[in-house]
Order: structure tokens, then sequence, then C-alpha cells
């Protein structure tokens, strides 16, 4: 499976930097989930779980209380209260 560069940040410390498989987060307008090779996309995040698949196979979960993602080529960033 396609993998892809992920950062998940707090203000405070990085959560997770490293490659992924999938990614799924609760935008404003609903659940969303990252693929490599997704289109550029940005959208404000809702209170709620950042689901990070690692190349791994490990699903990792990080609870947060909202934030941002910024979809790009290179990669995808999290950014999270």
């Amino acid at each position: 499976m396609s993998t892809f560069m992920v950062e998940v940040l707090t203000p405070d410390a990085t959560l997770y930097w490293g490659r992924a498989t999938g990614l799924t987060v609760k935008a404003v307008d609903g659940e969303v989930h990252i693929l490599a090779k997704h289109a550029p996309y940005v959208n404000v995040l809702s209170p709620g779980e950042v689901r990070l698949h690692t190349e791994e196979n490990t699903c990792l979960h990080f609870q947060h209380s909202g934030g941002i993602i910024d979809v790009s080529r290179d990669k995808t960033s999290v950014l999270v209260q």
C-alpha cells in the first residue's frame, strides 16, 4: 500500500512524524479520510480524534480540541490543540 509523510503537531510537541497509509480526521463539514496522493486540501478540524495508520500497520489515536489539516503534495500536516 502507498504511504505518505504525516506530521501531527501541538503548540508544545510533535506527536507523530513519519510515513502513514491513511489518516482520518473530523473536519467541520464531516469526516475526512486521507490516503497517499490525495488532492491538496485545507480544512478546520472539529474537536475529536486523529486516527493514523502507520506503515507498520499500527493505528494511533490522538484526542484533540480542534485544529487544522493541510494536505500538500509532499506531506500532510495536522495541527491540533
